[in-house]
């Protein structure tokens, strides 16, 4: 903030002006130093030569502080800062680093809940086929379907097996990632 205070010295002698501006607590005064200071004035002196304008600029600063949580930020969001224009080379480079770890971490993390919602569809088959050869075994002369059920039930076990695997497989992936952004998010600063 820019306060300019005008004196005019009409006079044929030269004066002395004291000028009290404001505090201000939420402002830094930046120039000019103050010849005093009170808790609620800055006082300057202003030399006012015979037949003469003289100004003096008061300028201030208030120090405004955002923080931002940026792992709690969306895809979309970090993109838009990435496209700030004010923000130097460096600190874009960053954010999209931190874009791109983010965008693995839901990748994985999608890919763990198609696997999760797979291993959800086979256990209800399961159950199915477990049902229907509990029926099938108290009738006379369905042993062969109770063999094709039974085959079934192995061969979704082997499905679900390997299922397992690879939902343990990301799930150390999907920690792997998660530490890698929290590492990049800890090292941010421009």
């Amino acid at each position: 903030m820019t306060t300019t205070y005008t004196a005019d010295n009409s006079d044929a002698k030269d004066k002395s002006l004291l000028i009290e501006h404001p505090v201000d607590p939420g402002m830094k005064l930046l120039k000019p130093v103050a010849e005093e200071t009170s808790p609620t004035r800055y006082r300057f002196a202003l030399k006012l030569p015979a037949k003469s304008t003289q100004k003096l600029t008061v300028v201030q600063e208030r120090v405004l502080e955002n923080s931002i949580m940026v792992s709690s930020l969306t895809p979309d969001v970090l993109l838009s800062y990435s496209q700030n224009k004010v923000l130097s080379a460096a600190a874009k480079a960053k954010i999209d680093l931190i874009l791109a770890k983010k965008s693995e971490v839901a990748a994985a993390e999608r890919d763990l809940r198609r696997i999760e919602m797979q291993m959800t569809e086979i256990a209800k088959d399961q159950d199915r086929l477990r049902q229907n050869i509990n029926s099938l075994n108290r009738v006379e002369g369905q042993q062969a379907q109770v063999s094709r059920y039974a085959a079934e039930l192995a061969k979704q076990d082997g499905a679900l097996a390997q299922l397992r695997d690879r939902q343990s497989e990301l799930r150390k992936r999907q920690a792997a990632l998660q530490t890698e952004l929290n590492t990049l998010i800890e090292k941010l600063e421009f």
